[in-house]
């Protein structure tokens, strides 16, 4: 097991009043709208998020490792006849990562 930091940022919130990050079964701490895991590389992982606000409201979820964002979500969002939402996306394993960018 190779356990990495990454840095979790969640930016460019619009109709979300509020959001909580999920790893491994366990809250992740923010402030400001970062927050830190701590990832083992050898597997794939996934980030989840409870949000809620207004219907249809969104926000952006990134990792990154160092300065390199290695899983995104550019627009979570919350379904329009609902007041809250979950999303999630993968941290895949390096090996996984570069294939799917080589891929594009």
């Amino acid at each position: 097991m190779a356990d990495v930091q990454l840095k979790v940022r969640v930016s460019e919130l619009k109709g979300v009043s509020g959001f909580s990050l999920v790893f491994r079964g366990a809250q992740v701490p923010t402030n400001n709208g970062e927050g830190t895991i701590t990832w083992d590389d050898t597997t794939t992982e996934w980030l989840g998020w409870h949000m809620v606000g207004d219907p249809a409201g969104t926000m952006r979820v990134e990792v990154l490792r160092g300065q390199t964002v290695i899983s995104k979500r550019a627009k979570s969002r919350i379904p329009n006849s609902r007041p809250a939402g979950f999303d999630e996306i993968p941290i895949p394993q390096p090996s996984a990562a570069a294939t799917a960018k080589d891929a594009k």
